[in-house]
């Protein structure tokens, strides 16, 4: 039994019998275009599907902190002469339809006044399923003073299925 496989103008025939000649189309202009590409239901479903879901991680990527979120935090303080503060934990909420990790943004440390006295970048360890919220600890570096109040920043992470 033969197989013959033909190339033509980017149409593919396998077939075990000699292959049909695919006719392509001509513009007008003299421009050849290959033949159409048909596709079964199931499979415009699938690439319908997929294309949504490549769409909603590069949205999720492009602004993480539109998707995930944090409104708490922990810290530590310290020092006996000075004040000293570390960010050790945040709470995450992840609105998106994507498990996320490998958090990482910034904090903006406030005094009692609301006034902002210093930022840090940190690294959250730790997954957050998609539509759940979960505590994570993180990595930042220490600051000089005691800090009340902090926004966190989510600037890049991690998403997949």
């Amino acid at each position: 039994m033969r197989v013959w496989l033909v190339l033509v103008f980017g149409a593919i025939s396998c077939a075990s019998a000699p292959p049909v000649a695919v006719s392509p189309a001509v513009s007008p202009s003299g421009v050849v275009s290959p033949a159409p590409i048909v596709i079964s239901p199931e499979e415009k479903s699938y690439l319908d599907k997929k294309h949504a879901e490549d769409k909603l991680r590069a949205e999720l990527l492009q602004t993480p902190d539109h998707f995930v979120t944090s409104d708490y935090w922990e810290k530590r303080d310290s020092g006996i002469v000075n004040d000293y503060t570390r960010a050790t934990a945040i709470r995450v909420k992840n609105r998106s339809e994507f498990d996320v990790s490998e958090l990482k943004g910034k904090i903006h440390f406030s005094d009692k006044f609301g006034q902002e006295m210093a930022t840090v970048p940190f690294t959250a360890s730790g997954e957050v399923p998609a539509g759940q919220t979960v505590k994570l600890n993180i990595d930042s570096s220490e600051i000089s003073g005691k800090a009340v109040g902090a926004k966190v920043v989510i600037e890049n992470l991690r998403a997949r299925r």
